[in-house]
Formats: structure tokens, C-alpha cells, sequence
């Protein structure tokens, strides 16, 4: 028995729909429902709920794609501790606005970028923090405010269940002297795991401006679905009990 493919499009916003568009495009092309992660408060100016023609484009693309929540506006959360700062700068590259709130905070974040969403006639049930970085606080609030789930990078946890489905996140950071052995073993590593039980692949806008990392991700796709690795959004997957 083969597993789930689940494709997965980050730091979707106004500032970066080209990218998600033709992103979307590729998946569409070869008929894989994709999970579009939005940021939908000021990130990269302008907000979501100002800019008429990703909210246009978004509902169209719900018609075939799960929308999901993927933060407020990707910012830098102010925690303490030099130890989670590093972390947050290594694994998200500043964008670590989850990893060290409490629930109030996390819940107020939650919340209006929901409200944003919901909004805009989009709904979402699914929260994927920036950088996969999360408080125990932040997953605890996601199920307070009525989210169905929040992923890790190593997870997806069915809030309503309180059930954990194992499921490793794949992305290749673009550019630097790790980027060609990061986009052989993406391509290599993706259908091993899709085969034995399932796997993620995590696409994000700056990978379409390098030619290596875009042809990896795509050929991990590919590769994936050649072992009959199911494509499906998270919602899907939690929906189905992880299978």
C-alpha cells in the first residue's frame, strides 16, 4: 500500500502571487490538489484583504485547492532566549512569529488572520506555522479558536482527534553551496517516503528564481506520483484519519 502525496504552496500573498500562480499551474497540470498557505496580514505590503486581485484569484483556486492559514503578517516574534532566536533565524529565516507565544497572543494572531480570510469568502481549517515553528501554546490556541489542524515540520496533528500522523515536510532551500545536494536528495528521498507511508513537499515562492530547485521539487512530484503516492490537500489527509 502506497501513501499520501501532500503538496503544499507557502507565503502565499499579494506580494507573492506570481510565484503561487505559476506554482499552481504546474499542480494543476498534473491534477494534484494543493494546500495554498496565505499570509494574510502586512507582509510585504499590501495586506490581503487590500488587494482585490489575489483575493479573486484565491477563491477561484478554492474551487479545486485547500486555502489554509499560514501565520499573520511572517514576522519575527520578540522571544527571549538567545537559543530560540537562533533557531528561528537557522529554520525560518526570521520568520518565527509562533515560536515563543502564549496562548492569548497566539489566539489574537490566530484569529485575525482568520477573520481576514473568512472574510474574503475563504475558510480556513488548517494552520502551518512559518518556518514549522510553533509554542505548545500557539497549537493548544489553534484548537480553541475552532481550527481542524496544525502541521510541524514532522507532523500533522488532527486538533479534533488529538491525533499525530507522522508525515516529514521536504523543501530544498535555492542558492548557496548546499543547493545542489539539497535538490538530489529532495528528488531521491520524496517517492521513498510516498511509497512507504507518505510524504510533504513544501514550495515557496523564491524557489521559481532557481532553476535547480524548481527542477527538483518538480521532479520529486513527478517521482512520487510514479510510486502511486496519493495526492491529496491536509484537509483530506486529516479527514481520512492520516491515510
Amino acid at each position: 500500500m502506497t501513501g499520501a502525496l501532500l503538496v503544499s504552496i507557502h507565503d502565499v500573498a499579494p506580494a507573492t502571487l506570481p510565484e503561487a500562480r505559476a506554482w499552481l499551474d504546474e499542480l494543476d497540470l498534473r491534477g494534484i490538489p494543493a494546500t495554498v498557505l496565505v499570509v494574510p496580514g502586512p507582509w510585504r505590503r499590501p495586506a490581503l484583504g487590500e488587494d482585490d486581485a489575489t483575493v479573486t484569484w484565491l477563491r477561484a483556486a478554492a474551487r479545486r485547492h485547500e486555502i489554509a492559514l499560514h501565520g499573520w503578517d511572517r514576522g519575527s516574534c520578540l522571544v527571549s532566549g538567545a537559543g530560540r532566536r537562533m533557531v528561528g533565524r537557522l529554520l525560518a529565516r526570521g520568520a518565527d512569529e509562533f515560536i515563543g507565544l502564549d496562548r492569548p497572543q497566539a489566539a489574537a494572531r490566530l484569529a485575525a488572520g482568520r477573520q481576514v480570510l473568512i472574510d474574503a469568502d475563504l475558510h480556513p481549517e488548517g494552520f502551518t506555522p512559518p518556518g514549522w515553528l510553533a509554542s505548545r501554546a500557539t497549537v493548544q490556541a489553534a484548537g480553541e479558536i475552532g481550527l481542524r489542524y496544525v502541521t510541524s515540520q514532522r507532523a500533522v496533528i488532527d486538533l479534533r482527534r488529538a491525533r499525530r500522523y507522522p508525515v516529514v515536510a521536504l523543501s530544498n532551500r535555492p542558492g548557496g553551496r548546499g543547493e545542489g545536494v539539497g535538490a538530489d536528495l529532495l528528488r531521491r528521498l520524496a517517492p521513498v517516503l510516498g511509497a512507504r507511508g507518505g510524504v510533504r513537499i513544501a514550495l515557496h515562492p523564491d524557489d521559481l528564481r532557481h532553476r535547480r530547485t524548481r527542477t527538483a521539487a518538480l521532479a520529486a512530484i513527478d517521482a512520487t506520483m510514479g510510486v502511486r503516492a496519493q495526492p491529496m490537500t491536509y484537509l483530506d489527509f486529516v479527514e481520512r484519519g492520516g491515510v
